[in-house]
């Protein structure tokens, strides 16, 4: 690798903080993915409340068992307090699974930015390396014939 110390990226400070908002970003996804994930299982134990909660009213009802009117009412009551914390928890679920698919895109879109500032920057890189071996040819250019005229003139 050629020494590019002389090397200034124009861009470098647009380079860094595309960089800082990127991992700001990664960051952010894994908290809201974090989040996702803690309410997908709320919701999937709610849900199965709602099946175990279903399923025993079913199989009350199936052994032709006398019904107390009373624990029926604290039933339906329990089932439709379950029905609205499902419905609650999913409404909450889909708000994140929106946030976590926008972060996504923002995400995505500031990642091809940086990929293009890094292409730039390594065209750039390039350029400048082929101005120092323009600058070394045409020195050692003029080095050959400052010698060569000096065995001339001798």
């Amino acid at each position: 690798m050629r020494d590019l110390r002389g090397f200034k990226y124009s861009l470098e400070s647009l380079q860094k903080k595309c960089d800082w908002d990127l991992r700001e970003l990664t960051l952010r996804l894994a908290h809201i993915n974090e989040n996702f994930a803690t309410q997908r299982e709320q919701v999937d134990a709610i849900d199965g409340e709602l099946t175990c909660m279903n399923a025993e009213m079913l199989k009350a009802l199936g052994r032709n068992m006398v019904i107390d009117i009373g624990r029926l009412c604290i039933a339906s009551g329990y089932q439709m307090h379950l029905h609205q914390r499902l419905n609650s928890a999913e409404t909450h679920l889909a708000q994140i699974e929106r946030e976590r698919d926008n972060t996504m895109k923002e995400t995505y879109r500031l990642k091809k930015y940086t990929d293009g500032l890094d292409e730039h920057r390594d065209d750039a890189m390039n350029e400048y390396s082929k101005e120092l071996d323009k600058a070394a040819i045409v020195e050692a250019d003029d080095s050959w014939l400052r010698s060569s005229q000096r065995r001339i003139a001798i």
